[in-house]
């Protein structure tokens, strides 16, 4: 169950509207539903996918990690982990001087939305392979290795893709629904009023994810067994 709570932390903190812009510009500009299903489909199965596969790529096969990481010596997931700490609690101060300072956020502009013409699988399988520079998704490989367990490291990628995108599936479903535009004028209505506390609880979650981590490290080096 901890490992599932990092992941849903994980996801929390990741939440990226970038798609849901994205898949919006693309619907004003004469998107049809299908191509944006279809991307939605695309980036759901193709991180799952890419994350379980990474994790696999670590040791071969889920044995062979289970293996390797059960014989690998305690110190080394002092330094994992310190490392996931450590760069979780650097990207979530970068957040927090960032709201402070009111820094804009940067928006990708409607080069993106260009790309979407070479075809929702592949724009959808490009816009997958980006995860691999998202420090939320990255801490998920060795916490999910760690495990050792096929199925639940299928279950940390799901439940971490499905809330990190949260706002472009809800938006694809929308779009099937018909319901698109109601959903963008409520989404844009919810950022003015709420956007320093919905960075706040953003900001909050990665912080949880680095004090778990953090207090499994200080558990082992005082008792000598892992709480995760």
């Amino acid at each position: 169950m901890s490992t599932l709570f990092i992941a849903l932390s994980l996801g929390l903190a990741g939440i990226d509207p970038l798609g849901m812009l994205l898949l919006a510009a693309a619907r004003a500009s004469g998107m049809r539903r299908r191509p944006i299903a279809l991307f939605g489909i695309t980036v759901l199965v193709g991180t799952i996918a890419f994350g379980v596969g990474v994790t696999l790529l670590l040791g071969g096969q889920i044995h062979a990690i289970a293996q390797w990481f059960n014989n690998a010596p305690d110190e080394l997931y002092v330094i994992l982990q310190l490392l996931i700490t450590g760069m979780l609690i650097i990207w979530g101060t970068r957040r927090i001087i960032r709201q402070l300072r009111a820094e804009p956020v940067a928006k990708s502009e409607s080069n993106l939305v260009k790309f979407l013409r070479f075809g929702a699988i592949p724009v959808g399988l490009l816009f997958t392979l980006s995860m691999a520079i998202d420090p939320s998704f990255l801490a998920l490989i060795p916490l999910s290795a760690h495990s050792s367990n096929l199925v639940l490291t299928i279950l940390v990628f799901t439940i971490w893709i499905t809330v990190s995108q949260s706002p472009l599936f809800l938006f694809v479903i929308a779009s099937c629904l018909n319901a698109d535009k109601k959903l963008i004028l409520w989404i844009q209505k919810v950022q003015k009023r709420h956007a320093k506390r919905i960075n706040t609880i953003i900001n909050v979650c990665i912080l949880i994810a680095a004090g778990i981590l953090s207090t499994d490290v200080f558990w082992f080096l005082a008792t000598g067994k892992w709480l995760l």
